[in-house]
């Protein structure tokens, strides 16, 4: 007997009614396998298995919706150290000169060279730049900049001061505030920077790459890299 019967005492009489069609299941985002990997991994680009697919993590702002994980900063850490030892071998190698010069003497040399102390500075933010953009947006096929976090300029926010006046004088009691406590704190008496700075055309080049290069760098690297994953 069903519920559709009409005669219950003619239920063997009766054809049997249709069974309803089974509801639809309602699609559940696909997970990943126990044995894939983690998003971010890098170790399947080495054995050329495809990385998992980046899911988003809920409860996370978006700002830290981020597709890497530990692994690949520690790849990252790896591909850092050695990258600045084979540029500054490879340039220490190419601009010394072939008298026989002691070690105090060839720090001075290479220092006077803009070359060296600026280009393998160049260099390797050029390789760091290169191994995020192919392990974060070349194999993930994801966007380069947005992942890292840089995004276009939002109108203003009625909530924020409107006066610059505010921010100029804020950054310089922060300068001052800095000052007045590093100032009992003896640095050391022989700094690699001070050397830098006894060249004029080395001098010239860093505090150009110090200005224009440097604060791009350290802003997608720190804050848009290492921040979101922290």
């Amino acid at each position: 007997m069903t519920p559709f019967d009409e005669n219950p005492s003619n239920a063997s009489e009766q054809p049997p009614a249709p069974e309803p069609a089974p509801e639809p299941a309602m699609s559940q985002p696909s997970l990943p396998e126990p044995e894939a990997s983690l998003a971010g991994d890098p170790i399947p680009y080495v054995g050329g298995a495809p990385a998992a697919s980046y899911t988003p993590k809920p409860g996370f702002p978006e700002d830290l919706q981020v597709s890497w994980s530990w692994p690949h900063l520690i790849v990252f850490l790896v591909f850092a150290f050695a990258s600045l030892m084979i540029v500054q071998t490879t340039l220490a190698v190419y601009y010394t000169p072939h008298q026989h010069l002691s070690r105090k003497e060839l720090e001075q040399y290479l220092l006077s060279k803009p070359q060296f102390a600026v280009g393998s500075m160049v260099l390797w933010y050029a390789a760091l730049f290169l191994f995020l953009y192919v392990t974060l947006s070349v194999l993930r096929n994801l966007p380069f900049w947005h992942s890292l976090g840089w995004k276009k300029i939002q109108p203003r926010d009625p909530a924020q001061p409107k006066n610059p006046l505010l921010y100029f004088f804020s950054g310089c009691g922060l300068s001052l505030f800095v000052a007045l406590a590093t100032a009992r704190i003896q640095p050391p008496e022989h700094l690699p920077l001070q050397d830098i700075f006894k060249h004029r055309s080395t001098a010239l080049s860093f505090m150009a790459l110090a200005v224009i290069v440097a604060p791009l760098v350290e802003e997608t690297i720190f804050r848009g890299y290492l921040y979101p994953l922290f």
